[in-house]
């Protein structure tokens, strides 16, 4: 008899491989925006912002609303204007004004201490009070000599009595603006004013006459 062939064994199928994971990307972090620069006050505008000088321009330009020009050494030694934001205290007309150094008695030999200040106050500043807070917050001085100021001289020295608290006049002989010259006041508490004086300086630099 015929031998009887041997069974074909079945495949043994391949192994389904595994599915590969696509790992997902991490998004770049999105970066802060930069801060915009501050800017400068549009020549057009109607006020001075705030931290800004209002004299810039070589003539006055008030402080926007909230804020006041303020005189102090803001940068260096130099003194100039700021607008900053008001404070209760600069701003109620029924603040009193800071109780100012009492002046030193005479001695035995009849000295007395004199304070002096001298300040170019720009021919196009007219706010005698914030000049005058500004001169009573350094120093309370007995003699002031004020270069350049076209203010009302009555105003100034009534500023400066009203800052000081004590009593403030202008120069003797004084009759009207003549130049560019300094114009003199003094703490009649404390000093007697017997002759004074004003003329005219003919000079030909920018300005005129001092």
């Amino acid at each position: 008899p015929a031998p009887t062939p041997a069974p074909t064994p079945a495949p043994t199928p391949a192994p389904t491989p595994a599915p590969v994971r696509t790992p997902t990307p991490t998004p770049a972090p999105t970066p802060a925006p930069t801060p915009a620069p501050k800017p400068a006050p549009a020549s057009g505008g109607s006020c001075t912002p705030l931290d800004f000088d209002p004299w810039v321009s070589g003539s006055l330009m008030e402080c926007c609303a909230g804020t006041e020009k303020v005189v102090g050494q803001w940068k260096g030694t130099n003194w100039y204007y700021l607008c900053k934001a008001s404070t209760p205290a600069s701003t109620s007309p029924t603040s009193a004004p800071a109780s100012p150094t009492p002046p030193p008695a005479a001695t035995s030999g009849g000295r007395v201490t004199t304070k002096l200040l001298q300040w170019n106050v720009y021919y196009g500043n007219k706010d005698t009070g914030n000049m005058a807070r500004a001169i009573v917050a350094k120093l309370v001085p007995d003699i002031i000599g004020l270069c350049e100021l076209t203010a009302s001289m009555t105003e100034m020295a009534q500023s400066l009595t009203t800052a000081s608290g004590s009593r403030f006049q202008v120069q003797p002989g004084h009759t009207g603006w003549k130049g560019y010259g300094t114009d003199i006041f003094y703490n009649s508490d404390k000093w007697e004013a017997l002759e004074g004086g004003v003329q005219t300086a003919g000079c030909s630099s920018r300005g005129g006459n001092r």
